[in-house]
């Protein structure tokens, strides 16, 4: 593999807008599993817990101590 400017790839980051309109199409069990994605990412420990549309806390996230979210 070489170093030349050749071998680059170019990403755009997406607005603002594109990104809520592709959250917003999501299955909503898909988005719970997403928002504990980045829960975890951010190095929480999470779960997914209710049913999509019940209108409750659909990811608790805990880091392991005292702090715990829910979302």
């Amino acid at each position: 593999m070489s170093d030349s400017p050749d071998d680059t790839t170019d990403y755009a980051t997406p607005s603002h807008d594109y990104l809520r309109r592709r959250l917003q199409q999501m299955d909503p069990y898909d988005f719970e599993l997403f928002v504990g994605d980045v829960w975890e990412y951010l190095g929480w420990n999470t779960r997914v817990v209710g049913e999509p549309g019940d209108r409750g806390i659909d990811v608790i996230a805990t880091d392991g101590g005292d702090k715990q979210v829910g979302s």
